[in-house]
Formats: structure tokens, sequence, C-alpha cells
């Protein structure tokens, strides 16, 4: 116990310098933590340059390693590999490229580049069902008119199946046409010139 109390004032470091020393010490670890999340962040930003830089054969192979190392790559990552891709190898589908870079569904959902097109896809379906939808109704709606001014006979309805294969425009025009019609005759030689 004489001993240890003997040494006790050489060891003695005031409260201060310890909580300057651990101050020190923590900002050391800071710095040497961002070089490497920098060193890291750097070395990918090159492989992507090199994917970029590099020709067909060898972007197969550098997006895979790039794929493969997802736990240091954000969706944003992907994102950029997916855009390189489809720029350079733009032979590939949507599901080729998946399963080239051995993603999984969830993944490649929630990248930019799906979501993009998928959006364009769902608004081109919106876009050609109301075509569909209005040319239908015109066709309904003419048929209903004609039925109405020539009565239902096997001939008007003969004619009647030629609607159906109009675009939207020539049906929008039969409407305005039929007014002047007096027989049948006359929406047959209508249809045979606007085909």
């Amino acid at each position: 116990s004489t001993v240890y109390l003997n040494l006790l004032p050489i060891i003695q470091i005031s409260h201060s310098s310890l909580l300057k020393f651990n101050t020190k010490l923590t900002m050391i670890f800071m710095v040497a933590y961002s070089v490497r999340s920098l060193y890291t962040c750097i070395k990918i930003n090159l492989e992507f340059i090199r994917l970029i830089a590099s020709d067909k054969q060898q972007t197969i192979s550098r997006a895979k390693d790039l794929a493969d190392r997802l736990d240091k790559i954000d969706l944003d990552g992907l994102d950029f590999i997916e855009t390189i891709l489809v720029y350079k190898l733009p032979h590939l589908s949507r599901e080729e490229i998946k399963k080239m870079l051995a993603l999984n569904e969830v993944e490649l959902k929630q990248t930019r580049f799906y979501q993009e097109v998928s959006a364009e896809g769902k608004q081109e379906g919106l876009q050609e069902g109301r075509q569909v939808g209005k040319q239908e109704e015109c066709v309904s709606l003419l048929s209903r008119l004609l039925r109405r001014k020539f009565g239902v006979q096997p001939q008007l309805e003969n004619s009647l199946q030629a609607l159906t294969g109009l675009p939207l425009e020539t049906l929008e025009n039969l409407a305005d046409d039929l007014l002047d019609f007096n027989a049948i005759a006359d929406l047959e030689a209508w249809l045979v010139n606007h085909r």
C-alpha cells in the first residue's frame, strides 16, 4: 500500500489534461474515419469511370463486380450502373440486366431508372386505354344512331362491323357525315372511301 501511495504523486494527471487528450484522440479517430470514407468514395467513383470507359465485355464484368459490392454502393450507385448499362448495352432487356447483375426484384424496383420506366409505361397505358375507350364509345354511339336512322337490318349490321377497325378521327368524321345519309348505301360508299 505504501508503494502505491509513493507512486501516486508521479502518476497524477489533471482532469483537464485527460479531457484534452480524450478530445484529441476522438478527433484523430474522426479524421481517420473521414479519410477512409473519402478513400472508399473515390475508389467507387473510379470504378464508375472505368465502367464507362470500358469495352462491352469489360462493361459486363465490371458491372457485375460493382453490383456485388452493394453494401458499399447505395441505390443511387446501383441506378448509375443501370443507366450506364442501358446506354452501353442497348440490346439488353431489363430482365437480362437484372439477371446479369444478380439483382432481386425489390432492389431493381427501388432504382430511379425502373421507377421512371414504370411511370412512362403507366402513362402510355393510360393514354392508350383512354383512346381505346373513346373509340369503343364512338362505335357504340354511331351504331345506335345508324340503327335508329335506318332500322335494324342485316345489311346495316355488316357495315357496322367495319366501324370497329376505324381510327377515332375517322369515326368522328362519320358522326358528322351520317346526318347527310339517306340510305345504307350512302354509309357503305362512305366506308369504302374512308378505309
